[in-house]
């Protein structure tokens, strides 16, 4: 940790150590927009694309990694890329400005990674806000502070020397009293003195002006009008990049004069930047304003050009908002996957509501996407609202092309409001919406691409909360009314979902040949129209029925097919959904070693959007399950019991009942665990819904059985006699498949199928 105030050349300090030090260094400029850990990661993952493209590709689609069980991912994708005994070294500058919990924690963690070939250096203003502790302990921490960043008297005089100087050893004397070796007040110091040889007295009187004042007169009153106005703009942008900075210099050697008549820029060879020094770039800051409004407007433009072309979608977005170019706003939000992490969103919908009323009243494009993000945070009532007063207001106009696209995007927005909803609303008229748009879509000349076109299934397909018979089946038939139209719409998006929810209804009602066949038809359909979550999930539906059937054999197979998926570049979420259907696999055959490690630690909170994804929990409970954690799974289970949670759904509701009855049992509390078993059983008779009792195998006929024995119990006994003896089946059918996995398997190094499939050991 390198900690001290401005000025006292703690990067120049580390850059020139780290120019003679043999080691592979990514150096992380950081600034107070990485305060979002969406952007932090476009910034890092840029930063290591530097040096190794493949694997920034796999850290970009990974995702920023929030909490505890997705830094264990992360953790995974880089592994194979340190070469033991090779040295590597990261450095987070300006560490000072980062006030994010999740990305401070990140940095914690990545400290604490128990890699003795790397080095982490903070560089900040103030005491990084992190815990090092352990590190501290084990002496694994070394500190410099503005003590040892301090000129003592006899460096001044050889700095001086080395610059050609010589003032009388009275001056300085002065300087270092005046500075108390403060670098940067010696530097000014120098540079009075190099202008003014004869006059000692001026140097020292410099350094009792305000430093504005000395970096006037000493540094920016030197240089001409042209090259003053160029700086002023670099001000502007964080980014100042070798390509960059020369399409934005009126001259190709602009920057070399600016060099060299400057000593407070540089060229960084680590970021492939310019780096100005920071008190010299507040200076040129407090000088924007003699910038006119067109002079600003094209920096922002050319800086949120580069930025979409090397990925920082965040910051050109931003930049966008200074330029006023609210159609490349939309352009690049267009880009994004449609379920935005949620801190992301938020971020977002700040920018969205500083953009001026009388833009949205000519931008109704400008409008959807507001009530997207409206959506993404779960403002149903809001975006609703939004999107019927846009419906209303096209509705009424003669149709044209354009009004037609509004139209399309409105109702196709209001469809997916109500779909995200509808668990809660229990109004399965969603199809309606989407029916409405599909209409209009042949007319509005547009092609819908890019992520948006690719469906994330989340927790369960099914999204019904309530146990009355009639939901289930009114969902799988608005799903199926809407397949048709979406997936025409959004080039293919939904396709295959319909017969994926027949699957899953199929799979819990304990109807295994339909199930099956399902999910067939749906698997087939995805993989044609490019579907990947759609074709994950039902893989992971084969996989159960296998498993129920004791067919090893087949769920090798399905394994293979689930590998193939990993090579396909536009699926995002591959490598998470792998783990988590193949995790879900290990736990259940006893295998809990080879789970992913992110998938077995603590339940905590994550900045991923909680309408589309959550399903890693259920595999999360079921490991600690098997790991016999009974007092933690039943708090989590207690967590999950809000509006988001897996208690929203209707499969999640029975599923979190079962393993707290079954929690309840082992614990020897067998009052709890019986009336845990009836609320399940009273949530899925009406459905019967019976695969959530039989999938917990021996768990569930020894429950079975002690609820046939208990008087009080209020299940019926024919349905406990079912349970009980389809259980035992399901146990037997999983102690084979459990037996041939470890037969194959008995002299393998316990690698996991997710580390092999990431490439790490």
């Amino acid at each position: 940790m390198v900690v001290a105030g401005a000025g006292y050349g703690k990067t120049e300090a580390v850059y020139s150590f780290l120019k003679g030090y043999d080691a592979t260094t990514a150096w992380i400029q950081l600034s107070k927009r990485d305060n979002l850990g969406s952007r932090f990661w476009e910034n890092y993952t840029h930063t290591i694309a530097l040096y190794n493209e493949k694997l920034a590709a796999k850290l970009s689609e990974a995702g920023f990694p929030e909490t505890e069980s997705q830094f264990d991912r992360y953790l995974a994708i880089p592994e194979e890329e340190i070469v033991p005994g090779k040295k590597y070294v990261f450095v987070f500058d300006d560490f000072h400005l980062i006030e994010d919990r999740s990305v401070l924690r990140f940095v914690e963690r990545s400290v604490n990674i128990p890699f003795p070939n790397i080095t982490t250096i903070l560089i900040s203003r103030s005491e990084p806000a992190i815990n090092t502790i352990g590190l501290l302990s084990k002496g694994l921490c070394a500190h410099v502070d503005e003590e040892d960043l301090r000129f003592s008297e006899e460096e001044i005089r050889s700095y001086f020397q080395m610059r050609d100087i010589n003032p009388s050893p009275q001056t300085v004397s002065d300087v270092y009293n005046r500075t108390e070796g403060w670098a940067f007040a010696v530097s000014l110091a120098g540079l009075s003195l190099k202008k003014k040889p004869t006059r000692d007295g001026h140097a020292t009187s410099a350094m009792k002006l305000n430093i504005f004042e000395s970096i006037g007169s000493e540094i920016f009153s030197g240089i001409s009008g042209d090259l003053q106005s160029f700086l002023v703009k670099l001000s502007l942008v964080d980014h100042l990049s070798l390509d960059f900075v020369k399409e934005l210099s009126p001259d190709k050697n602009f920057m070399a004069e600016v060099t060299k008549a400057c000593s407070f820029i540089r060229y960084d060879a680590y970021l492939n930047e310019y780096r100005i020094h920071h008190l010299f770039l507040d200076y040129l800051s407090q000088r924007q304003s003699a910038l006119t409004d067109d002079e600003k407007r094209d920096v922002y433009i050319k800086a949120a050009r580069w930025c979409v072309d090397n990925n920082y979608k965040m910051d050109a977005i931003s930049y966008c908002e200074k330029a006023g170019d609210y159609e490349k706003i939309i352009e690049i939000v267009y880009t994004l996957e449609q379920m935005l992490p949620s801190k992301t969103a938020l971020f977002l919908l700040a920018l969205f509501e500083k953009i001026p009323k009388e833009v949205y009243e000519k931008s109704d494009t400008l409008c959807l996407l507001y009530t997207r993000l409206l959506t993404t945070l779960g403002r149903f009532d809001e975006a609703i609202f939004e999107l019927k007063a846009i419906i209303e207001k096209f509705e009424a106009l003669p149709q044209t092309p354009f009004s037609c696209r509004i139209l399309f995007g409105a109702y196709n927005n209001l469809g997916f409001a109500h779909y995200c909803n509808c668990m809660h609303a229990h109004d399965y008229d969603f199809w309606r919406y989407l029916k409405k748009s599909g209409g209009y879509y042949p007319l509005s000349g547009h092609k819908v691409k890019g992520p948006i076109t690719n469906l994330g299934v989340g927790s369960y397909v099914c999204r019904i909360g309530s146990p009355e018979k009639g939901h289930l089946e009114k969902f799988i038939e608005a799903i199926a009314a809407s397949v048709p139209y979406v997936s025409t719409t959004m080039s293919g998006c939904t396709y295959g979902l319909d017969d994926l929810a027949r699957a899953e209804a199929a799979y819990f009602k304990s109807d295994m040949e339909s199930c099956e066949k399902f999910a067939w038809q749906s698997l087939y359909k995805a993989r044609e129209k490019r579907q990947h979550e759609v074709e994950n999930r039902a893989l992971f539906f084969l996989m159960r029925v296998a498993l129920a059937a004791g067919n090893y054999s087949q769920i090798r197979e399905l394994t293979e097919q689930l590998k193939w998926q990993l090579d396909k570049a536009d699926y995002i979420n591959r490598y998470t959904l792998y783990d988590i259907v193949t995790g879900w696999y290990y736990i259940a055959i006893g295998q809990t070693a080879r789970a992913p490690n992110w998938l077995k630690n603590d339940f905590d909170k994550s900045n991923i959007n909680f309408l589309v994804h959550g399903m890693e929990n259920i595999v999360k409970a079921k490991y600690y399950l098997a790991e016999k954690r009974y007092p933690a799974l039943l708090a989590f289970l207690k967590s999950q019991e809000n509006e988001y949670g897996l208690g929203a759904f209707l499969f999640g509701k029975i599923g979190m009942k079962v393993l707290e009855a079954i929690c309840q049992y082992r614990l020897q509390k067998k009052e709890e665990a019986m009336k845990a078993l009836q609320t399940a059983y009273a949530l899925a008779r009406p459905n019967a819904l019976d695969m959530p009792f039989i999938e917990q195998g021996n768990d569930m006929r020894t429950l079975a059985g002690s609820a046939m024995k208990n008087k009080n119990c209020a299940i019926p006994r024919q349905w406990l006699e079912k349970i009980h003896k389809k259980a035992a089946t399901y146990a037997k059918k999983l102690a084979y498949v459990a037996l041939e996995y470890k037969l194959e398997y008995k002299n393998d190094n316990q690698k996991s199928l997710s580390a092999t499939a990431t490439g790490a050991p």
